[in-house]
C-alpha cells in the first residue's frame, strides 16, 4: 500500500514535469512567433519603400555616365516624358519633370511600384 502511494506520487510528479516541460515549450515557440512579427514590422516598411528603386535609377545613370563618349546624352524616360529633374518623396512616391514629345513641359507623379523608367544613351546633335 505504501508503495503503492509512493508509485503514485511518482507518477504524479513526472506529469507535472512533462506539464512544466510542455509550458516552457509552449512559452518559447510563443516568444519566436513575437519575435518574427516584430522583425516583420520593422522590415515591412523598408519593402514598402520606393528608396530602393531610387537607389537602382540613380546606380545605373551613374554608370551609363561614366561609360559613355562626352559628346553622348544619357536620357530617362517614364512613359513619354524626357526626365530633367527626378525626385523620391519617400517613403514611395516619385515625381518625374520633364519635357513630353511635344515639347512642353510636364510631370508625372507616382507610386514606385507601377512605373517603367528607360535610360539610353543619345549623340548629341549639337
Amino acid at each position: 500500500m505504501e508503495s503503492d502511494i509512493i508509485n503514485r506520487a511518482l507518477q504524479s510528479t513526472r506529469g507535472i514535469s512533462e506539464s512544466m516541460r510542455a509550458l516552457d515549450s509552449a512559452l518559447m515557440e510563443e516568444g519566436i512567433r513575437k519575435r518574427k512579427v516584430t522583425d516583420a514590422q520593422v522590415v515591412l516598411p523598408h519593402l514598402l519603400s520606393g528608396d530602393a528603386t531610387f537607389q537602382a535609377i540613380e546606380h545605373a545613370v551613374d554608370d551609363l555616365v561614366k561609360c559613355v563618349p562626352q559628346d553622348h546624352d544619357v536620357l530617362i524616360l517614364v512613359d513619354d516624358l524626357t526626365v530633367h529633374d527626378a525626385r523620391f518623396i519617400g517613403p514611395h512616391t516619385f515625381l518625374f519633370e520633364g519635357v513630353n514629345p511635344e515639347g512642353r513641359r510636364a510631370a508625372v507623379v507616382c507610386h514606385f511600384s507601377t512605373f517603367f523608367v528607360k535610360i539610353h544613351v543619345f549623340a548629341c546633335m549639337f
